[in-house]
């Protein structure tokens, strides 16, 4: 693989868990205490902490592109510079860690468009946050348009602020506006709606969801219509992109499950690609847990890779899957060249570390053909991995 765009300076903590912030798609849960002095007591928003990790992300995918881990020209865009730690440089393994992750999720989501590039395809990337995947994609596929769709899901609270940075960026609104042309037949409209937050146009959405909706009981689905995807195609070829997304939410096995068997029909050639911590009894797994409580920052993590290619088999993707973590990413996805480029950037004398963080952290894909003739992500049955099936 070459290299595109989790760990950190105290090991480990919150920033092992970002990158492109997989960030999302969880919303504004408060919750207010009476008391006896009939004061208002402050709101607190309990999501907040996991909201701020976005920044944790924008800075150390900043980091790694700065010190030539990555390329990516547009990291800068949504880099909040009045914000802590912007412009920071990260600890060597932050920026190994987060060059693993970022190329071995380009690479995955490579195999999935490269195939027969004129066959509209559909990214669906669950709490995108700052993410710059769908930018450096398009400045990749030119002269011709690639026929992608993406669509993004984070907070509204962080959707607005990327939508207010795309507005003020004519490069950023050039870009979405000859996609959006390319692919609605020359139209090129784009609906921003900045007090929402919310940009629709046909070739790239941005979605202020909070993915727990999806999941209210059948009661009050009942009662309220939930959240609808605008330009969201349920018959195309689709690959949903979990970044350190359903660690954060409560049933992360029930989101899968709406996902791949409610929102998408089977016919649907359907793929998920999941990064996050994976959760051994082992003392490191032990104190990143403890650490991210005293954030306010719970969990829902999963034994071992066995346990994360079990999981998408139980939501449907049945056609194929497979799991590394991110020790063996860089030992078997990464170049001999290029671990040599990677190496040669800054001193490094955190060997041991590295393999045990490597060891928590874990990318893992699955997939179902569907109604297709040819399989969309086929390609994948080549990729090395250490758990697998199909």
């Amino acid at each position: 693989m070459s290299s595109s765009s989790s760990s950190s300076s105290s090991i480990p903590n919150l920033y092992t868990l970002r990158g492109s912030r997989g960030r999302g798609g969880r919303g504004a849960f408060r919750r207010t205490n009476n008391t006896s002095s009939g004061q208002t007591p402050p709101v607190i928003n309990r999501d907040l902490p996991i909201q701020q990790t976005d920044q944790d992300a924008s800075v150390a995918r900043m980091s790694a592109v700065q010190m030539g881990y990555l390329e990516d020209e547009f990291a800068g865009c949504f880099l909040s510079a009045g914000k802590s730690g912007a412009g920071e440089r990260r600890m060597p393994i932050i920026n190994r860690g987060t060059y693993v992750r970022t190329t071995s999720l380009d690479h995955l989501i490579s195999l999935f468009l490269t195939p027969n590039p004129q066959t509209p395809k559909q990214i669906l990337s669950l709490g995108a946050g700052s993410d710059t995947r769908f930018f450096r994609i398009l400045s990749r596929s030119q002269p011709q348009p690639q026929p992608l769709t993406y669509h993004e899901l984070d907070f509204p609270p962080l959707t607005r602020q990327k939508i207010h940075s795309i507005s003020q960026n004519e490069r950023l609104l050039g870009m979405i506006r000859r996609h959006a042309e390319a692919r609605g037949g020359g139209t090129g409209e784009v609906e921003i709606d900045l007090e929402r937050g919310s940009l629709y146009s046909p070739g790239y959405n941005i979605h202020p969801v909070d993915l727990r909706t999806l999941l209210a009981p059948q009661a009050q689905a009942q009662a309220q219509a939930q959240p609808q995807l605008k330009n969201l195609d349920l018959q195309t070829p689709t690959l949903v992109l979990s970044e350190c997304l359903l660690c954060y939410l409560p049933s992360p096995s029930a989101l899968l499950a709406h996902l791949t068997t409610s929102l998408f029909p089977p016919q649907t050639p359907l793929s998920v690609v999941i990064y996050e911590p994976l959760a051994p009894p082992t003392s490191f797994s032990r104190t990143m847990t403890a650490n991210l409580s005293l954030r306010g920052i719970a969990l829902s993590l999963l034994p071992s890779l066995g346990a994360q290619v079990q999981r998408l088999g139980g939501a449907g993707l049945g056609t194929g899957a497979g799991a590394g973590d991110v020790e063996f990413l860089w030992e078997r996805w990464v170049a001999g060249a290029e671990k040599e480029r990677v190496g040669g950037l800054e001193m490094w004398d955190e060997i041991e570390e590295w393999g045990l963080i490597g060891r928590h952290y874990c990318v893992v894909w699955g997939w179902r053909k569907g109604d297709a003739g040819e399989d969309p992500f086929g390609a994948w049955r080549e990729v090395p991995s250490q758990e697998s099936v199909g």
